[in-house]
């Protein structure tokens, strides 16, 4: 399985947020192939980024690639043992979060800052070509990839320990430390807290 995420410079985000997110990998899934998209160098497996594709945009380049394929945000805290719930994605077609907030009321609101397929996704990346690459969808790539991909699932329905920072850990009504992952949307950063600890 390979193991992706995305660096696009000119953000907040920095090569050793990469490399930090590396060494929970080697830690916590150590059977998977790290690999980052990116448009500068690093001290890691790296796929260039081909497209100038601003922000999370980047992220459509990721469906050039064929599966397995788990992939990451960046501001994304890996903790715990992940192979009860890989072994129950692994013939998924495509599996994403469910947005903490918008599925609520929507079960089929998508977050993208997990997703995993099994296979051969370019018809999602061919569709994106197709209607010339898009910047300004009001929702962002998720509003793409919920019009898009048919038939999703959802990491939530395999397990109850991928959970967010500001809807389940804040609040302290989910300890981090059941978790297998910890996913941050917005503010704050994983590097802007200290409750939540790389162990």
């Amino acid at each position: 399985m390979k193991f992706l995420t995305v660096l696009r410079t000119g953000g907040e985000y920095q090569p050793e947020h990469v490399y930090s997110l590396q060494r929970q990998v080697e830690k916590h899934i150590p059977q998977a192939e790290f690999i980052c998209l990116s448009n500068v160098k690093l001290q890691c497996n790296r796929i260039a980024l081909r497209e100038d594709l601003p922000g999370w945009w980047s992220k459509m380049e990721l469906f050039k690639i064929e599966g397995p394929c788990l992939y990451v945000d960046l501001d994304t805290m890996i903790v715990g043992n992940c192979d009860h719930w890989l072994a129950k994605i692994a013939n998924s077609q495509f599996a994403c979060l469910r947005d903490p907030y918008r599925g609520k009321r929507d079960p089929g609101a998508m977050g993208s800052g997990i997703m995993y397929w099994s296979g051969d996704v370019t018809s999602v990346w061919d569709a994106y070509k197709k209607q010339n690459c898009p910047t300004k969808i009001p929702g962002g790539d998720q509003e793409f990839l919920e019009q898009t991909i048919i038939n999703a699932q959802y990491v939530q329905d395999f397990t109850d320990d991928v959970v967010s920072y500001k809807a389940d850990v804040r609040d302290g009504s989910y300890d981090w430390r059941n978790a297998s992952i910890v996913y941050f949307h917005g503010k704050p950063r994983p590097w802007d807290q200290n409750e939540v600890l790389v162990v």
